[in-house]
């Protein structure tokens, strides 16, 4: 009894911090209109991509495996199998991304940036590790990582029946949700390495997505040779008085941070 009215609570929560109000100009003090919209919907601000679905029988190869990679790895952790996208974005840069997230309907999904999966094709990254990332997002939709991210905001900003008072950035608000973030990264990063065949795979996906994110790579070469100094770069990054300040306003923890923690697991399993 009490596991229900926790989860009915949670759900009230959720649902309030998604409320939106439509006011009448004309009667200022009276709110003429109250609307609820589905929580898991569509946000109201226009998303900067395009998204396409991988088909069982797509004619790319690289759609047909996201789809299948998506199945095995959905059964592995007991999940409802999402739907897997690749997105097109405006800004290329962010096109060498992934994520899980909810759009138009309650299912959640995960998508694979278009230039990440054209670099993959071109064996700038491993079966394996487009595997390792995916494998990271599917976790986020095993806990729920969204959805607790929006109650955290509801608490932390009340629902939009309150006047938001404009702060600066980062404000104790951000900070408290970006702790809260990083923290959902390690444990996505933990639950992934124990249904990935090897953990190693997760680590150097992850240096790759740091060195294609932070240079330019215009061949295989160029990418290799970036590569190492990204990971020469990542391991005196423990030594870098000011990257407990770069961690504490991102939402993702350092990579060599993650770096570590990968290594740790592998060594504890070996």
């Amino acid at each position: 009894m009490n596991r229900i009215f926790k989860k009915t609570l949670f759900l009230l929560l959720f649902f309030l911090s998604q409320l939106t109000l439509n006011t009448n100009i004309a009667n200022a003090n009276v709110f003429k209109k109250i609307k609820l919209r589905n929580p898991l919907s569509t946000p109201k601000y226009h998303l900067p991509f395009e998204i396409k679905i991988c088909a069982k029988n797509s004619a790319e190869i690289r759609d047909q495996k996201l789809y299948e990679y998506t199945n095995t790895l959905s059964k592995k952790l007991q999940i409802h199998v999402p739907d897997a996208f690749i997105f097109y974005a405006k800004n290329p840069t962010l096109e060498y991304n992934a994520f899980a997230t909810y759009l138009k309907t309650d299912k959640p999904i995960v998508a694979f940036g278009d230039l990440l999966t054209k670099r993959w094709q071109e064996g700038w990254f491993t079966d394996q590790e487009i595997e390792a990332i995916l494998a990271h997002e599917l976790c986020h939709i095993k806990y729920r990582h969204m959805i607790k991210s929006g109650v955290l905001n509801l608490i932390l900003t009340g629902p939009s029946l309150i006047s938001r008072i404009t702060v600066p950035t980062p404000s104790p608000k951000d900070l408290v949700k970006h702790a809260y973030s990083r923290k959902q990264e390690r444990e996505a990063d933990k639950k992934a390495i124990a249904i990935i065949d090897d953990p190693l795979n997760l680590l150097t996906a992850l240096i790759k997505l740091q060195c294609l994110n932070s240079k330019t790579s215009n061949t295989k070469d160029d990418f290799d040779y970036n590569c190492e100094i990204t990971i020469d770069e990542l391991v005196g990054e423990k030594e870098n008085f000011i990257s407990p300040l770069i961690e504490l306003l991102s939402t993702h923890p350092l990579t060599s941070k993650r770096m570590a923690y990968i290594t740790k697991h592998v060594l504890t399993k070996a």
